[in-house]
């Protein structure tokens, strides 16, 4: 009776201590602290460029070669093996241009001829928690996972700003307002702010390679309140309203920026209200990352 007794007192204190220690060397805490860094890819689906024919969603108009590389530095927190909370630096730079399309005869021919393109640096600052969805299953069999796959949610904080290339240098396109932006005759057209909030969706892969070092490979979307990624969204304005609005260096480069078929066909007038990008859905970016984090708090036990 007195063994049944010291039986079931311990039996509780042996299930919290397979959680307790990570093996017989290290102490496993609750709260799991990791630092790392990741190398990956970025790219961008914007009004600008695309695939052949109409304009696509997502993976259909995804231009390959415009992908650029993204670096990412991150600190998380991980209760349990279950939930991760996050935060994360993310830079990279995303581009297009109409002129891939030289050799599209359909109607990506237009976009062709419209002749824009742009380029800019992306700086994402984002808060996420990550779900490892298959962790209570594993942990009721107990099994510490090597190998775990996780849904992400987060928001952020992104800077951008988009600029575009004439007679070999590079010119910023928010100041010049090429959509008319703030000017009298288009009152809703609002100047697009250069730092902006995002919702962040995507899902991972970590794998355990050691007590001290995890390697994982992530995909993350974002969601953006905005179509000016590129600086392009709506239709081509009265040209004279730069000069109406501008001095007359900055009114040049703002026609010369917001209209440049007349580099592939000469003597074409702008005209009014014709359409220059197109307002139905919201710029994105995403990339995929290979990340390497390295565990802050298993502590060598001491006997």
């Amino acid at each position: 009776m007195l063994n049944f007794i010291l039986f079931t007192l311990l039996l509780p204190i042996g299930s919290f201590a397979q959680h307790y220690f990570y093996n017989d060397r290290l102490y496993e805490p609750k709260v799991l602290l990791e630092a790392g860094i990741g190398i990956g890819a970025i790219n961008s689906l914007t009004d600008v460029g695309g695939k052949p024919g109409p304009g696509k969603s997502f993976i259909k108009d995804l231009v390959i070669r415009h992908t650029k590389p993204s670096f990412t530095a991150f600190f998380s927190a991980t209760w349990d093996y279950s939930w991760k909370a996050k935060v994360c630096y993310t830079t990279g730079t995303i581009q297009g241009a109409d002129s891939i399309l030289q050799n599209d005869n359909s109607a990506g021919k237009q976009r062709f001829l419209r002749n824009l393109h742009f380029k800019s640096r992306i700086h994402e600052v984002a808060i996420s928690t990550e779900w490892f969805f298959l962790s209570e299953r594993q942990k009721a069999i107990d099994v510490i996972p090597l190998i775990a796959p996780s849904l992400i949610l987060g928001i952020g904080i992104y800077h951008f700003n988009p600029i575009a290339k004439l007679n070999g240098r590079w010119v910023e396109l928010a100041p010049l307002h090429t959509e008319g932006q703030s000017f009298t005759p288009y009152p809703n057209r609002i100047p697009y702010r250069l730092t902006q909030a995002t919702l962040v969706a995507g899902g991972g892969l970590l794998y355990e390679a050691s007590a001290f070092l995890n390697i994982g490979i992530e995909f993350l979307y974002r969601f953006l309140f905005t179509d000016y990624l590129d600086d392009i969204s709506t239709n081509y304005i009265n040209p004279q309203l730069f000069e109406t609005n501008f001095d007359p260096a900055r009114a040049k480069l703002a026609k010369q920026l917001a209209d440049r078929r007349q580099e592939l066909v000469p003597g074409l007038l702008t005209v009014e209200n014709q359409r220059r990008g197109n307002n139905s859905k919201n710029d994105t970016y995403f990339n995929l990352q290979l990340k390497f984090g390295i565990i802050l708090n298993r502590n060598r036990r001491t006997f």
